[in-house]
């Protein structure tokens, strides 16, 4: 394809196509590899925080349910401790420093 006022394409345009084809390739795979990358970090960071709060909810003691009819001292619980209920906990646990 001539063009009648450019003349046939010259090496210099050729060595402009390539060159901007090969930019665009590494270009794509730079980006490529760099969103790899912070895919993985970020995959990684969030594994670990899940394994940290996953952690910290198992060490953490049940208070919801009673497992038993004595508490950590092995005394009797009081009748008004057996009922565990939202109001009774906080009730329960407001005064505590």
């Amino acid at each position: 394809m001539e063009c009648s006022d450019c003349g046939p394409p010259t090496a210099e345009n050729y060595i402009w196509v390539f060159g901007l084809l090969f930019a665009s390739i590494f270009a794509s795979l730079t980006a490529q590899a760099a969103f790899h990358k912070g895919r993985r970090i970020y995959v990684h960071t969030f594994s670990i925080c899940n394994a940290q709060v996953l952690a910290k909810a198992l060490r953490r003691k049940d208070m919801t349910s009673p497992a038993g009819k004595t508490d950590e001292d092995g005394e009797e619980r009081k009748e008004e401790d057996k009922k565990d209920g939202p109001a009774n906990i906080s009730s329960k646990y407001a005064s505590m420093p």
